[in-house]
């Protein structure tokens, strides 16, 4: 199993958030992410909440309800970046603690969708490369997706409101995140088990 360090930019779409981390809890990978991607994306969700019409205390009380589920679900997942020296000539200074986060907690790739932010010459030792959350999801998927296929349905199993369909999720990441190469494995994966003698009408 490898271990992957996710930026605040692939956090922060909740249905894709969802999904790959659920990803996550099949043992398909590990996930890291440092202290500060957690408060930026604290802060985001305070954006997000009050944008939707939640005012002060009760944005704020969200946010930090996400910010709890995420430490508690993956408590081994934050990595402290205090101390670190931040790298010279960074293209975007603010995302040394990505970097850091990714080289304490030995990560082999970086998930974000600013890949301009992490060229190559920039990356820890050990850390291979920086790549998007659609082409993460699709190589991801495809280490197995029977146990990709249970991630989503743990995904459609949470969601209440509004309910979804396992089908209308796959739309979603595919329409919405453009998970093509994924999205196509999980609907065969569908297919198979939707097929399957005693699969629930």
């Amino acid at each position: 199993m490898f271990t992957a360090t996710l930026d605040t930019c692939t956090l922060w779409p909740s249905i894709q958030r969802d999904f790959l981390l659920s990803l996550a809890v099949e043992g398909l990978y590990t996930p890291r992410w440092s202290e500060l991607t957690l408060e930026e994306l604290r802060l985001c969700e305070i954006e997000k909440a009050g944008a939707s019409g939640s005012q002060g205390s009760e944005a704020e009380r969200k946010a930090s309800r996400l910010i709890l589920n995420l430490r508690e679900a993956f408590p081994d997942a934050t990595v402290s970046t205090e101390g670190t020296v931040p790298p010279a000539e960074l293209p975007d200074p603010d995302d040394w603690h990505v970097l850091a986060a990714s080289g304490i907690g030995a990560s082999s790739i970086i998930v974000t969708s600013n890949l301009r932010d992490f060229p190559e010459y920039c990356l820890p030792d050990g850390v291979e490369k920086a790549i998007p959350p659609a082409e993460f999801a699709a190589d991801t998927v495809a280490l197995s997706p029977t146990r990709a296929y249970h991630a989503l349905h743990a995904v459609h199993t949470r969601r209440r409101n509004p309910p979804l369909t396992i089908g209308s999720y796959i739309d979603i990441l595919e329409d919405r995140y453009a998970f093509h190469e994924a999205a196509e494995l999980l609907r065969r994966e569908h297919t198979k088990m939707t097929s399957s003698p005693g699969y629930p009408p």
